[in-house]
């Protein structure tokens, strides 16, 4: 419970620090990029590793328990594939956001939107894949060579 909490409070210090340089919180919320992200990820995980193993991989790096031996190997495989779906959907929502731009220059109105879309898309995968995935695909490394779990 302890892991889920801190990930949760590193992943608000960003709009919170957002906020205090003068920005707003809200601009950094875009759903369109963030199902873009969560579902290609997502999607192309279960397709190389199954569903389930995708699930168990996740459900295993979120808990407190030690993992089981012989499938810490394979979750680890699925979380590194996961953190790089993540990475590479990222790349590819950028390119569809300069696309976005480069297809409506002549209404400067459009431009703004998009280039947001473009870069929240990345910044979203970057997020996922190196601020919560590595962690967790790390501590699950470390609890199973620790044999014991990592929150007490």
């Amino acid at each position: 419970m302890n892991r889920i909490l801190s990930l949760f409070a590193g992943l608000l210090v960003i709009p919170t620090i957002a906020s205090l340089s003068g920005g707003s919180a809200i601009s950094l919320v875009d759903g369109t990029s963030l199902l873009l992200v969560l579902s290609v990820s997502l999607l192309f995980t279960s397709a190389g590793h199954g569903p389930r193993t995708t699930l168990q991989a996740i459900g295993a790096a979120l808990s407190a328990e030690p993992p089981q031996q012989p499938l810490v190997e394979a979750h680890g495989r699925v979380l590194d594939s996961l953190r790089s779906s993540l990475r590479a959907s990222g790349a590819v929502g950028f390119i569809l956001g300069i696309i976005l731009v480069l297809q409506d220059l002549g209404d400067p109105s459009a431009i703004g939107p998009a280039v947001a879309i473009s870069l929240l898309t990345l910044f979203y995968a970057l997020l996922l894949a190196e601020l919560c995935v590595a962690p967790l695909a790390s501590g699950l490394r470390a609890r199973a060579a620790a044999g014991s779990p990592a929150d007490p």
